[in-house]
């Protein structure tokens, strides 16, 4: 995947930032998932010294909150825009220079992504999971995007989990706005009818 470099007219620049950041602890929620009896655990986070309104924090610190965790695989769905309003434009060069492999799939709150570029992720991110990396799916809120996708893997894991129970634990985790758009909500929910669509239109070709 490749990664864009900051544009040149970014109102922050994280290496200042962090030199003046008042760390607070970085939030990891953990997701535990079952794939043919074998237990998967996903976390879930914010961006990396990601700020919103008064919450300073440190990208460096807050990846080396990741590193002890033993995470070793991120990924990070928010656009440069979002990266650039968090404060973050550099975090990306930022990861990888910290050791993480990142998997960079950005797309928008208003436009979700396809079945084919979904199953293109979810299929990443299990492959890092049987291999035994520890993963974490990563938004400026640690909600929404993050969220959605963690639910959508739980599913595509476990075929006998559903929507339900799957928002449940999402909910219970992460809280009643776990899932914050109706466009969010309604992909999920449909997620395993466009699967079985997507893969009769594979099986017919």
């Amino acid at each position: 995947m490749v990664i864009q470099p900051p544009p040149l007219d970014d109102n922050f620049d994280s290496d200042i930032e962090d030199a003046v950041a008042i760390q607070q602890p970085l939030e990891i929620s953990w997701l535990n998932f079952f794939h043919n009896g074998q237990l998967l655990r996903v976390c879930i986070s914010t961006l990396a010294g990601c700020k919103i309104r008064d919450d300073v924090r440190s990208v460096s610190a807050d990846l080396d909150t990741l590193k002890s965790k033993e995470i070793s695989d991120l990924f990070i769905f928010s656009p440069q825009h979002e990266l650039v309003s968090c404060g973050v434009s550099k975090m990306l060069f930022q990861c990888e220079d910290k050791g993480f492999v990142v998997h960079y799939y950005p797309f928008s709150d208003g436009n979700l992504l396809s079945i084919p570029e979904t199953v293109k992720i979810l299929e990443e991110m299990m492959q890092c999971l049987k291999a035994g990396n520890r993963i974490c799916l990563q938004s400026p809120n640690g909600i929404g995007k993050s969220c959605m996708m963690a639910g959508l893997l739980g599913m595509y894991l476990n075929n006998s989990l559903t929507f339900e129970e799957t928002r449940a634990l999402l909910c219970r985790t992460k809280g009643a706005s776990a899932i914050q758009t109706i466009k969010e909500y309604n992909f999920l929910s449909e997620f395993r009818k466009n699967l079985e669509e997507h893969n009769l239109c594979l099986v017919k070709e």
